[in-house]
């Protein structure tokens, strides 16, 4: 069974919302050195960098819900 621990009271939750932050700013930093140096070389963007793209800006939104469920 699991038990349902709130993050303000769980020790460990400000290090888990900390976390997923200085992931996204990570995965973000790639990415615009990613797009940086396709745009730089006159190289189109192909599918797989529209997925990324489109994980990155979903990915807020699912950092911004993690606390609430």
């Amino acid at each position: 069974m699991t038990v349902y621990v709130d993050l303000a009271t769980n020790p460990r939750g400000v290090t888990i919302i900390a976390v997923l932050w200085t992931m996204m700013a990570l995965s973000g930093t790639f990415l615009s050195l990613r797009l940086y140096s396709k745009l730089t070389r006159s190289r189109s963007l192909w599918w797989d960098d529209y997925f990324i793209i489109v994980a990155w800006v979903c990915q807020p939104c699912l950092d911004l819900l993690f606390p609430v469920f």
